[in-house]
């Protein structure tokens, strides 16, 4: 039976977490689903939204704390199959910013999502700002996803090694 390390520490200032996204941006992601996106559009939503979410959890007051690392990596191949990983974050050299410097670089762009009339109970189209922190590429390439996890140990070995009592 193999043992389980468990964290069992609040994240916070002296216990931050550290995360890692892979994002496919192989060609297969051009591929549209059934709402008319693509795949690629899809995932880079949803890792958007999995950002601003740790951004509203290290809200304390005005301040966001650092409380979150996260690196966030496109990974395809070039022409002849090289693996290509890179950062989503082309403002920075590090390959894992925190989520204040992160948020600090978002934009907000205003989407139309379902929602209910408080009046009609009736489902309408309503504005919502979205914060963007990731722009979406051009899907073009292979699929080296092992080279997207030997990037990942590549980033989070530091991190783990300087703080050994953070949430991983």
């Amino acid at each position: 039976m193999s043992e389980r390390i468990l964290h069992d520490q609040e994240i916070g200032r002296n216990h931050p977490w550290a995360g890692f996204l892979g994002l496919d941006k192989s060609g297969s992601t051009q591929a549209k689903l059934a709402s008319g996106k693509s795949i690629s559009e899809m995932v880079v939503t949803m890792a958007n939204n999995v950002i601003d979410g740790l951004r509203g959890r290290a809200v304390k007051g005005k301040e966001i704390r650092r409380y979150y690392q996260i690196g966030v990596f496109f990974y395809s191949t070039d022409m002849e199959g090289n693996p290509i990983v890179e950062s989503a974050f082309p403002w920075t050299q590090e390959p894992m910013p925190w989520i204040d410097e992160i948020a600090l670089q978002a934009r907000l762009e205003e989407r139309i999502v379902k929602g209910v009339d408080p009046e009609t109970g009736e489902e309408v189209d309503q504005k919502k700002p979205f914060p963007v922190f990731i722009e979406n590429v051009q899907p073009d390439g292979g699929t080296p996803m092992g080279s997207m996890y030997d990037k990942a140990y590549e980033v989070l070995k530091p991190i783990s090694e300087n703080h050994q009592d953070c949430n991983p």
